[in-house]
């Protein structure tokens, strides 16, 4: 349905997620360790994930 609660939501293409308080947290926390841009960590998870569901993407 078009109103079902999603984990993530992509609002515009290359622009807003809309991420749970305690990932995006955790996200805060690694990129302020590692100086990650959180676009770059969000890019290689979701890329890592449509791998290993045989998605084949490259970045």
């Amino acid at each position: 349905t078009p109103w079902k609660v999603r984990t993530i939501a992509v609002v515009q293409a290359e622009a807003s997620l809309v991420l749970p308080q305690t990932l995006l947290a955790a996200l805060q926390r690694h990129c302020t360790v590692t100086g990650d841009a959180p676009s770059d960590v969000i890019a290689d998870a979701v890329a890592l994930h449509l791998d290993a569901l045989g998605g084949g993407v490259t970045t």
